[in-house]
């Protein structure tokens, strides 16, 4: 049996109408927009009007045949509304114009995943001042997707939402999957992006698993730009879920981990946007439990796994209450660059380098039990033009208990170097690493892990507790033919390489790989959301190996580095770590 997901939800995507789809209320007329005039800078001249154009998702004409398409969504789109846009805004009527507040404006407005781009001109309204001209285009709000299978019963999965419900920045989806010998996963997800009418994020989310569940809710206002003074955030959380261990013998056994976590927490700025630290404190509390029984995940259900039994001792039950001191520095700038990890969209990389750090010590709060220090550390540095860049970003944990023993040790990082030299190719090159020493929750790396592994590689049955990982791709954009979307064209190579250590059935393993091909498109044109199809071909001999097809589709352009699900799983819960996820 077989599934995948199919290219139905890219053109659902195209087609279908969003879920609360209403006639454009807040699109202005045209003679809204200042006559055509040059453009000037701002220099502290007093703002006398601001102007805000909100554009659907197509904006130029399409092919005859696919017309009624760009017709379609414009007449029942949901334009972001001219409210939401303006609350993006660091400048107002009647405040004097800079280029930093005008520029940090566009980037805030450019980073919300509900819009394609931004942008933000200053005209001179003849009377010593300027009149500021907002406009946006928005992404497309449909969220869909299908998965089916080749046998009966053909449809085995479903989500749908919107991504901007009514064009008020609210996300909001349902999920369905068939859960064969277990339960069906049924989820649903909300995030509104202006909670309270503020430029605060709220979360609400509920899983219930195949094989176990989580749900969470968040309260928090980022730290957007160094022109605001603070950032906090609340949250509370839990998961249940079975942690797999792959072994030579068979596909190996799994173990239960229910871990239950809540933080509150608020970092402040000292210093000059550009310049800064940051200053804070968090109070987080987490419990860990793991399952005394080792069982084995069939597709008939579950069955117990005596042989398993003897690594359970590595593992023991958690409950700690934290005080964190938190701080950081940031020495940043933001360049905007085009077709990094978009096909052709716009994205800003952080240019400098930014840290954080993170002390906390345990107290006999809300039935704290352990005694213990905690550290992290988070260091990022990234420099380049529009045709050359290269980024850094690595994160480490660790716990101090008693006895002066360290465990839990977690560390990651991501290094990449985007080459643009021709404006319809890139070379992509990036190292993933990732390693955990005496971690005390159930944990394995392998190279199964759809983020961190190698394609083609779901059924091997390597595994170890230190893992790196080397992608090269070619990317390759012909002409433009079709004002529909984007298309491109690439080719990789991914070699990796796993290291054995204290980790269950963990051992050294040959160097393995993946050469491959992908179709890209991106719709509608310039959209920060990538649709890839690839087709990866193991080499290196593994005998648990074979061809595979993937279909992904996401927005890349948001986080510099995507953390792998296998080693995200050994960290600390509890964590406020929104606090120190930087725009």
């Amino acid at each position: 049996m077989t599934r995948a997901r199919v290219w139905l939800g890219a053109l659902l995507s195209a087609m279908a109408l969003p879920v609360a789809a209403q006639p454009v209320t807040n699109a202005p007329a045209p003679s809204a927009r200042p006559p055509v005039r040059p453009t000037v800078l701002c220099t502290r001249q007093v703002i006398s009007n601001i102007v805000v154009l909100t554009q659907p998702p197509y904006t130029d004409r399409l092919p005859d045949r696919l017309e009624f398409v760009r017709r379609a969504m414009v007449e029942l789109h949901a334009n972001t509304r001219d409210e939401v846009v303006r609350r993006y805004l660091l400048l107002n009527v009647g405040d004097e114009c800079t280029e930093l507040l005008r520029q940090e404006s566009e980037r805030l407005l450019r980073v919300q995943p509900f819009l394609v781009d931004a942008r933000i001109r200053a005209y001179d309204d003849g009377k010593g001042g300027v009149e500021l001209e907002v406009e946006t285009r928005d992404e497309f709000s449909v969220v869909a997707d299908l998965r089916l299978s080749g046998v009966a019963p053909m449809l085995r999965g479903v989500t749908m939402g919107e991504s901007n419900v009514a064009g008020r920045g609210v996300y909001a989806a349902v999920q369905w999957r068939d859960g064969l010998a277990y339960n069906d996963l049924v989820g649903v997800r909300v995030v509104d992006h202006q909670f309270m009418g503020e430029r605060n994020i709220a979360r609400l989310y509920g899983t219930r698993a195949p094989q176990g569940h989580e749900y969470g809710t968040e309260v928090l206002r980022p730290y957007y730009t160094d022109l605001q003074r603070m950032a906090w955030r609340i949250g509370v959380g839990g998961t249940r879920d079975y942690v797999r261990f792959v072994r030579p013998s068979d596909a190996g056994a799994a173990l239960a981990l229910r871990r239950e976590f809540a933080d509150i927490g608020a970092v402040w700025r000292v210093g000059e946007p550009g310049r800064l630290r940051l200053f804070g404190a968090a109070l987080t509390h987490s419990r860990d439990a793991v399952d005394s029984r080792p069982v084995i995940i069939t597709p008939e259900g579950f069955r117990d796994d005596p042989l398993a039994s003897g690594f359970l001792p590595f593992y023991r039950q958690s409950q700690v209450t934290r005080i964190n001191a938190l701080a950081g520095m940031r020495r940043l700038s933001f360049l905007r660059v085009e077709g990094f990890d978009a096909l052709t969209g716009v994205q800003d990389m952080r240019v400098g380098f930014e840290s954080a750090f993170m002390l906390a010590r345990s107290v006999g709060l809300l039935g704290g039990r352990d005694n213990d220090w905690f550290l992290r550390y988070g260091l990022y540095a990234g420099a380049g033009s529009p045709r050359s860049f290269v980024g850094v970003e690595t994160i480490t944990e660790a716990r101090r208990g008693e006895g002066d023993a360290w465990d839990g040790i977690v560390s990651s990082g991501h290094a990449a170097w985007y080459f643009k030299p021709w404006r319809n190719q890139l070379t992509l090159t990036s190292v993933d690493w990732g390693a955990g020493w005496n971690v005390r929750v159930p944990y394995q790396l392998s190279f199964a892990d759809r983020e961190g592994g190698l394609l083609g590689y779901r059924n091997s049955r390597l595994a170890g507790s230190h893992r790196a990982v080397l992608r090269v791709e070619q990317r390759w954009l012909p002409s433009p033919r079709t004002t529909v979307g984007d298309l491109g064209l690439a080719f990789f190579a991914d070699v990796g390489r796993l290291w054995s250590g204290d980790v269950p059935f963990a051992a050294t393993s040959p160097v393995r790989g993946t050469v491959g091909v992908g179709l890209l498109a991106a719709v509608p044109r310039r959209s920060r959301r990538m649709w890839r199809l690839d087709l990866g071909i193991p080499v290196g001999g593994d005998p648990f190996s074979q061809i595979e097809v993937r279909f992904t589709g996401a927005d890349f352009t948001r986080v510099f580095a995507r953390q792998a699900r296998d080693l995200d799983q050994a960290r600390e819960r509890s964590l406020p770590r929104s606090l120190f996820t930087w725009p």
